[in-house]
């Protein structure tokens, strides 16, 4: 657990150190093999282990640089290079997701997640009709685009005179304000400034000697974002950006571009007036929060004495305001009417099409048990075995949580802005049981003795 000094929950450490008048070396290798591997998570759908047969592998050297007859560069002039080789045929079992024959009809009846007191819930949702605001900075009326808006039903699309008060499919018209009538900053975005980070940590023996020690710790972490979820300010009032699907008349090959009946699933045909075509993307929450994690732990190490030594630890962890990427105009959830049939007077904001952002306020859960334990050898040979049982839990992956982590940008897109406990489920990659065992030979240089027999140490 890092000390207060420094905020975010992991740590880079990078020492260096002076060379030596002695050469000295190092070689490693690492293997992985599927042999050694449990069937995937995926069984009894998968019942053969995907191939895997990884080679880690290299060495370093290093000493004073001597150029006989030329220079001698003990205690002067030193050299060190290092090489790792990786070589990693395999292969990755994928899973997905697809509709259910009752879903394809509309039906998410029997389609359950799980609610505020972990059982299971059927779906639910909104179904009265938003009007939104878009709002712009002070003094940049001239920036806005009027068509884009007046086709999202505007009240006034120019952002100073209203000339609409029209009510299209069931909502009312779209103000459209400056960052100060609306009571926003003038960078259209609110956020916290003070964080409370506390760290506690102790140490105890309880027997009074130095073989057995109790340690634990909590901690609050803030977590900068590197800035990958700030990329996406594309299609923003200004940029005009529409969606819409041609049509193709196939007795006369003419293609439309514009569609009869408008569905919230099959997009629009591109005209002025054409409600629901209007795409905003990708934007990020006006009330943003940085995610923050709490950290604890607690373990018990134990010196068994002639060099064997073990520890048994929790570590627990909990991140609270993760990204996630949420289409802010999802359709209500249906038990009758499949999702590309629905009007787009069903969708919250009927007027306009896809409204895709980054919010925070997503969560992710760590527990943990590890075991390990060691044994110190003579002349530098070590044995260390560490088993870890270990779940993670998360809602901000999106559907498809066989894609990758989700990272700060959060995962792929939600199944649905009214209820993110849909996505909720393990998160990607976290291995649910790993057992690890090295027994390292010390170099010569390191362990400062020989090897009887052998040229060199290894």
């Amino acid at each position: 657990m890092n000390n207060a000094e420094f905020g975010q929950p992991g740590e880079i450490t990078i020492t260096t150190k002076g060379g030596t008048n002695k050469i000295h070396g190092s070689v490693f290798w690492y293997h992985q093999n599927a042999a050694f591997d449990a069937i995937p998570y995926t069984y009894p759908i998968t019942t053969i282990k995907p191939k895997l047969i990884g080679n880690t592998y290299g060495g370093s050297f290093g000493g004073p640089v001597v150029i006989p007859y030329l220079y001698n560069g003990h205690n002067k002039t030193f050299i060190f290079g290092a090489y790792e080789g990786w070589r990693h045929p395999s292969q990755t079992p994928k899973s997905y997701i697809v509709p259910s024959t009752l879903m394809k009809k509309g039906d998410f009846s029997k389609y359950l997640v799980a609610g505020a007191n972990g059982n299971p819930t059927p779906l639910t949702g909104l179904t009265n009709p938003f009007t939104g605001c878009s709002i712009y900075p002070d003094g940049k009326s001239s920036l806005l685009a009027q068509s884009f808006l007046a086709s999202a039903n505007a009240c006034d699309p120019d952002g100073v005179n209203n000339t609409n008060s029209a009510t299209v499919n069931g909502a009312p018209c779209m103000p459209v304000l400056t960052n100060s009538q609306s009571g926003f900053p003038a960078g259209l975005k609110k956020n916290p400034h003070l964080r409370f980070m506390p760290r506690f940590g102790f140490a105890y023996r309880p027997f009074n000697d130095d073989k057995t020690a109790i340690r634990g710790g909590f901690g609050m972490y803030n977590i900068t974002l590197l800035g990958s979820n700030f990329y996406s300010l594309t299609g923003t009032l200004q940029a005009q950006t529409t969606q819409y699907t041609n049509t193709l008349n196939t007795a006369t090959h003419a293609v439309g571009y514009q569609w009869p009946s408008i569905y919230g699933g099959a997009g629009n045909g591109g005209c002025t007036t054409c409600y629901g075509q209007d795409y905003f993307g990708t934007a990020n929450s006006t009330n943003w929060k940085d995610p923050y994690t709490e950290q604890w732990t607690l373990s018990v190490d134990h010196d068994f004495g002639t060099g064997y030594a073990a520890r048994l630890s929790y570590i627990g962890s909990e991140t609270h305001q993760l990204v996630w990427a949420p289409d802010e105009n999802s359709l209500p959830f249906s038990s009758t009417v499949s999702a590309n049939n629905q009007p787009l007077s069903a969708r919250l904001f009927p007027n306009w099409g896809r409204i895709n952002t980054r919010a925070t306020g997503a969560n992710e859960s760590l527990h943990s048990l590890q075991a390990e334990f060691s044994h110190h050898f003579q002349r530098g040979l070590q044995f260390d075995s560490a088993w870890t049982y270990s779940k993670a839990l998360a809602d901000n992956q999106g559907p498809a949580n066989n894609s990758g982590f989700a990272g700060e940008s959060g995962g792929s897109r939600a199944t649905s802005v009214l209820d993110r406990n849909v996505d909720f489920g393990n998160v990607y990659g976290t291995r649910r049981r790993r057992w690890s065992t090295t027994f390292p030979l010390g170099v010569d240089g390191h362990t400062g003795r020989t090897c009887p027999g052998l040229p060199t140490c290894l």
